[in-house]
């Protein structure tokens, strides 16, 4: 990868697409501010980028994170299911921006990335995923065959990546010189704190994991994971973290290979410290078979994985037999209780401001990856 160079302009038209309502960091600078100086302030950041890169400096204000918690989903009292969100630096996110279109387009050109990936790529989504995947099961089914597919869950998988393991692999991916130990010292010293309805609490040490809400981590986190798909001869689909592996199962011996595949994704884990999360993970059997069905028990750190007869997977219900039903009637319940909220905190609003939080709300829901489950 070649050395980055930044540009006046460049940093310019960064400042000028700035969103005015993005949370400030710890250094408090507002994204308005930084907005509408975006031409005077452009020269003076374009020398401090240049000079972070060539020095491999990062400032400590920059290092430092404030952590909101997000709600996930389960009970609100376990901290476990909460994902972290980082507020950092907005000027440091200006940077991050810059090197990360520069790290990115080095990776497409080079064909770095795994097919299999398609999270935070450009050209792919959920959508093109889950067409991929639900094309190879309704294939499976139009040859009335087994298909048995396995959702994985990782364990905290942002917050469990070991800083030098990373560094190791950017720099086999061709990210050296003055990137690799920019990335490298914008991991060293890291510190953040937790804000929770105004109580804060002291700082405290970063010693692994890809901070969640800053702009590199999520091409980080996938230079991290890219080697996985290499380790199984099965079909394996990323989106991040969420990893689905799927085998046509005509025999017990594809049963066996589809556990000898866990087998080395549990020696991959281990080799470079990341964990899944056995009680999560699932078994599908996508078949119309009624009849000699092959149902052998598949297990992750000695637990037996629990079987499924319909599993959500990139927000989408997929059953046994690829009946959406169970999908749409997820959909319109969630979406008819979005619209009853809506209706009740606007009876006095114009009809516009209706349409437009029912454009906005209720609608997207019900059109999700309408590609896949009703084409």
């Amino acid at each position: 990868m070649p050395p980055i160079i930044i540009h006046a302009n460049g940093v310019a038209k960064l400042l000028r697409g700035l969103q005015l309502h993005k949370a400030t960091g710890p250094d408090q600078v507002p994204a308005r501010v930084l907005k509408e100086i975006a031409d005077d302030v452009a020269p003076a950041l374009a020398l401090l980028f240049q000079a972070s890169l060539q020095q491999g400096a990062v400032p400590s204000d920059w290092s430092e994170a404030l952590v909101t918690p997000l709600f996930k989903k389960g009970a609100r009292n376990p901290a476990s299911n909460y994902c972290p969100i980082s507020l950092t630096s907005i000027t440091c996110k200006c940077l991050e921006h810059i090197i990360y279109s520069q790290t990115m387009a080095h990776f497409e050109a080079d064909n770095i990335l795994h097919d299999a990936q398609h999270g935070f790529r450009k050209g792919r989504s959920c959508e093109s995923q889950l067409i991929l995947t639900t094309h190879d099961l309704a294939r499976g089914l139009d040859d009335k065959s087994q298909i048995d597919a396995i959702l994985l869950d990782f364990s905290k998988a942002f917050d469990k990546v070991p800083h030098r393991r990373l560094l190791y692999k950017l720099d086999q991916y061709g990210v050296r010189g003055q990137t690799l130990t920019w990335i490298s010292a914008f991991f060293s010293g890291r510190s953040q704190r937790v804000v929770c309805e105004g109580y804060t609490p002291p700082s405290a040490a970063v010693i692994s994991g890809v901070p969640q809400g800053t702009v590199l981590s999520p091409l980080l986190f996938l230079a991290y994971i890219n080697d996985l798909p290499k380790c199984v001869s099965s079909t394996p689909r990323l989106f991040a973290d969420d990893c689905l592996l799927y085998r046509r199962i005509n025999s017990i011996e594809d049963s066996e290979l589809l556990q000898q595949d866990l087998d080395r994704l549990q020696e991959w884990e281990k080799k470079w410290m990341m964990s899944f999360n056995p009680s999560k993970c699932e078994v599908l059997r996508v078949t119309l078979k009624r009849k000699n069905l092959i149902e052998e028990a598949y297990t992750i750190h000695g637990q037996p994985l629990k079987i499924v007869s319909s599993a959500k997977y990139l927000g989408l219900t997929i059953d046994s037999k690829l009946n959406y039903n169970e999908h749409i009637s997820n959909i319109c319940n969630k979406a008819n209780s979005t619209r009853a909220f809506i209706h009740r905190n606007t009876r006095s609003c114009p009809r516009k401001v209706k349409a437009t939080a029912y454009m906005s709300f209720v609608r997207p829901q019900l059109e999700y990856v309408s590609t896949v489950w009703c084409p």
